[in-house]
């Protein structure tokens, strides 16, 4: 399975002047996922949430992954940099970053932002220090001292990851609560050229699907 990273960057609503100048900021990061939502015109995907949230967004088209697994394309969202340029290309390395390289959250840190995490880190280098509150919150951000502080949210949704793809009792848990026509089927899948289009790969490739409405949802 593909094993790519796209990131939606969005600006929350403000309830002071000074979050004109900060605005808050969450970030929502899907794993394992490249342009199969109903917004980059995937016509087999069901994704009306993402949708209707692309319209009212800045939709990226050129956004590519820097390497084809997790961590690294991690090491690159959270620093701004290759990691074949820090050292941290190979899934499960530990590196230490150079002086002068940090994570991008210590910015906004010191900018007075509060900064959360919702679940993993693994950026192959050891997060100590980067968040100041860290748990799966769904509002993690009511967890600040000051209403009017300004806040970045860190939200990394698994649901698409390669775990629930490939064993059946997780793809099972995540499907759980799907609706039957959010669920897709193998007849209508469009299975890349570069895979072979046999009966079991299209069951394959409508089960990633169904995760993706999964994560939708």
């Amino acid at each position: 399975m593909r094993s790519l990273i796209i990131c939606l960057l969005l600006g929350v609503f403000g309830a002071s002047a000074t979050s004109v100048d900060r605005p808050n900021i969450v970030w929502i990061n899907c794993e394992d996922l490249d342009e199969t939502l109903g917004c980059y015109g995937d016509d087999y995907a069901i994704t009306p949430h993402l949708d209707a949230l692309a319209k009212e967004s800045i939709l990226y088209r050129n956004a590519f992954a820097n390497a084809p697994i997790c961590a690294p394309a991690r090491n690159c969202l959270i620093t701004g940099m290759y990691p074949t340029s820090l050292g941290g290309q190979h899934l499960r390395c530990e590196i230490d970053l150079p002086p002068g390289v940090e994570p991008f959250p210590n910015h906004l840190r010191r900018a007075g932002y509060f900064v959360t995490n919702y679940a993993k880190t693994d950026y192959n280098f050891k997060p100590d220090g980067i968040y100041h509150y860290w748990k799966k919150d769904l509002a993690p951000w009511r967890a600040r001292k000051a209403e009017d502080q300004p806040f970045f949210s860190f939200f990394v949704l698994g649901t698409t990851h390669e775990g629930p793809g490939n064993f059946r009792d997780r793809y099972e848990s995540a499907v759980a609560g799907l609706s039957s026509d959010k669920l897709h089927d193998p007849a209508g899948a469009k299975v890349p050229p570069y895979f072979p289009d046999t009966p079991k790969m299209r069951e394959l490739w409508a089960r990633y699907y169904d995760l993706v409405s999964a994560m939708d949802e």
